[in-house]
């Protein structure tokens, strides 16, 4: 096995979802892309958008993907939630490609030198973006006693000059004349504009400037060692606050346009669609946006349920010996594998759920087992009533449905006969059943020879770890699977994209 190959089976490692596969397709496309034509004279950058939803896995594969990607190109990686405090993403984007770049610094003293322009023209640019943002900064502020007060010091200028100010200081979100002797000193509009053109000027050659070193960087990279693009992937966009997504995007697409670099971004699509309405008001068109700023969708496949629902359990850390499910047997006789992931995925399929419908559901048994830690859970009754819940039934109400799934569970019989099969939809209408019996009609189940083993197992799940039966009321006894679904169900995820 070659170094690079060892490389990529450690990065690969615990590789749940067959996200590799993936990966491999991502990592010969961006490669590829040296090689194709601009597909715009105004487009350089190429952007890559990979597209997953909550609780898919987005960010362990790109955290691997990034892997891949620095054996042969330089990677930066942003956590651009993490950043979102700063409030300044041009600045992260430079700290961030430094710090891929900084490994080669030592034996390309020329790829150093052509860095420390970058960084020297950036910060240009962001002087001269933080003055125009500190005005209107100063907009914002400005009150009704404000306006008032500046006609005391502007006593002295002409009728004009003093008509302009007090425009300015109520327009409030409008652009801001430094300080009133500025205002003195450009009394005359062609005065104003001037400043303004060459203000203007001096932000677009300060743009062009910074772009022209990003290009130097990449044309000195020395390809015997490292190889074009550079690769920056930011991660966690639509999570961050509106505002802060869409200046990055167009901090990207204004300054870093530049060939030889690929972004890619990791977001939900639909989310960062509705930050960008959040941020430019109602009726805006989201998507259409989102269109100006990215070449290519990909979106992470969704794999099959079982293999889902593994890693969603391994990355919840349930302890799957509270999840109890009886040995069951399909219709051909075979014996199904009991395992938590198995027999879950058998019950979601037959409620029709979705991939990810199995994410509330698997979120939710996490959170039975975190709060009861030592209490195991009869999963033929519970799982069937927190699947009804979903499917919109009312508390403690069962979902009929019509389910092509065969499934024989075997009921333990803890005294001496044979052990009974029940189909999987009689084990939960039964124990509802137990559950609302009174002491007397419960004895006389106890002791039929069909159903009374299954009355005992639930009798079981009603103790605790003493063999005790609990006095009292108890949120965990199968008898109030409905409430503690209800107790449950408030510690819910908040609504994606505010999580």
């Amino acid at each position: 096995m070659t170094e690079t190959n060892q490389n990529l089976e450690d990065i690969w490692k615990g590789d749940l979802l067959g996200r590799r596969e993936e990966a491999e397709l991502l990592v010969a496309y961006i490669e590829s892309l040296s090689t194709q034509p601009q597909f715009r004279e105004d487009a350089k950058a190429f952007t890559i958008a990979v597209d997953a939803g909550y609780g898919e896995g987005k960010t362990w594969f790109l955290k691997r993907l990034s892997k891949e990607l620095a054996i042969n190109h330089p990677v930066a990686f942003i956590d651009a939630w993490q950043d979102d405090l700063a409030d300044e993403p041009l600045t992260a984007l430079v700290a961030t490609l430094k710090k891929a770049l900084a490994a080669y610094f030592p034996k390309q003293t020329v790829l150093k030198s052509k860095f420390d322009v970058v960084i020297e023209k950036s910060g240009r640019v962001a002087k001269i973006a933080g003055k125009g943002l500190l005005k209107r900064a100063i907009g914002l502020a400005i009150t009704t006693e404000a306006v008032a007060a500046s006609a005391a010091i502007l006593s002295g200028a002409s009728n004009a000059v003093q008509d302009a100010v007090q425009d300015s200081l109520k327009a409030g979100g409008q652009e801001l004349v430094d300080d009133s002797a500025s205002v003195l000193e450009k009394e005359k509009s062609i005065d104003l504009m001037k400043g303004r053109i060459a203000d203007f000027e001096a932000g677009q050659k300060a743009i062009r400037d910074l772009k022209a070193s990003l290009e130097d960087v990449v044309d000195s990279l020395d390809c015997n060692t490292v190889h074009p693009p550079i690769v920056i992937i930011i991660d966690e966009l639509d999570r961050c606050r509106p505002t802060y997504a869409i200046k990055l995007l167009e901090e990207v697409k204004h300054l870093f346009d530049v060939p030889g670099l690929v972004f890619i971004f990791g977001l939900n699509r639909a989310q960062l669609a509705e930050s960008a309405v959040g941020a430019y008001g109602g009726g805006f068109d989201g998507q259409a946006y989102l269109s100006r700023f990215i070449h290519r969708h990909y979106r992470l496949k969704l794999p099959p349920l079982e293999q889902f629902i593994r890693y969603t359990i391994k990355r919840c850390v349930i302890n799957t010996s509270q999840l109890c499910f009886p040995q069951g047997r399909k219709k051909s006789g075979q014996w199904l594998n009991n395992s938590a992931a198995d027999m879950i995925g058998f019950y979601l399929r037959a409620y029709s759920c979705s991939v990810r419908d199995s994410i509330t559901v698997i979120e939710m048994l996490q959170t039975c087992c975190a709060v009861a830690p030592k209490k195991e859970f009869f999963m033929p009754l519970l799982l069937p009533l927190l699947l009804s819940k979903l499917k919109g039934a009312e508390k403690g109400v069962l979902v009929q449905i019509e389910s092509p799934e065969f499934l024989e569970l075997q009921i333990p019989n803890g005294s001496s006969g044979s052990t009974p099969m029940m189909q999987w939809q009689e084990v939960a209408a039964k124990a509802i059943e137990f559950i609302k019996q009174s002491l007397e009609e419960t004895q006389v189940v106890a002791n039929d020879p069909d159903i009374g083993p299954l009355y005992r197992l639930l009798l079981d799940f009603q103790t605790d770890e003493y063999g005790r039966i609990a006095s009292g009321y108890s949120l965990f006894d199968p008898a109030n699977y409905s409430d503690l679904i209800e107790t449950v169900g408030r510690f819910s995820s908040p609504p994606v994209g505010q999580n």
